[in-house]
């Protein structure tokens, strides 16, 4: 190492404590991307966090990241990562977190009970497939 030459020694890292590290790193900057996209999308070019977010643009966040953690735990799942998995579980959790909290809160009515439906249909078919990928795993 070339800090060795000026007398500092040679500092060894982990190789896992160095993959976590650039797997964090890596998660935080696609979390920013994603959801800076999303909000470009609604915003315009300018994007001023002094706008008010729209109900709409709420919604989309919810969308986007149900897929992303829909898609991640089936990849989790091909690659058999449990770390995906364990990933992409708690993306799922924190955007269900969300709805309840966040999108539901200014429903009212048929509105709110059609959104509460979806997501629930949302959660069994995730559930299904959770099941479905079990037993396939089992069986192989």
């Amino acid at each position: 190492m070339w800090l060795a030459k000026w007398g500092y020694p040679s500092l060894p890292l982990p190789k896992a404590r160095v993959q976590t590290a650039a797997s964090t790193c890596a998660a935080v900057f696609v979390f920013l991307l994603v959801n800076g996209l999303i909000r470009q999308t609604w915003q315009g070019d300018t994007i001023a966090l002094s706008q008010l977010t729209s109900h709409a643009e709420l919604y989309t966040y919810s969308l986007v990241w149900l897929a992303i953690g829909s898609l991640s735990l089936l990849g989790g799942y091909w690659q058999q990562s449990v770390r995906v998995q364990q990933g992409a579980m708690a993306v799922l959790a924190l955007v269900i977190l969300k709805v309840f909290l966040v999108d539901m809160a200014s429903l009212e009515g048929l509105m709110r009970a059609l959104s509460f439906i979806g997501l629930g249909l949302c959660l069994v078919a995730l559930g299904g497939l959770f099941q479905w990928l079990k037993q396939r795993q089992w069986a192989a």
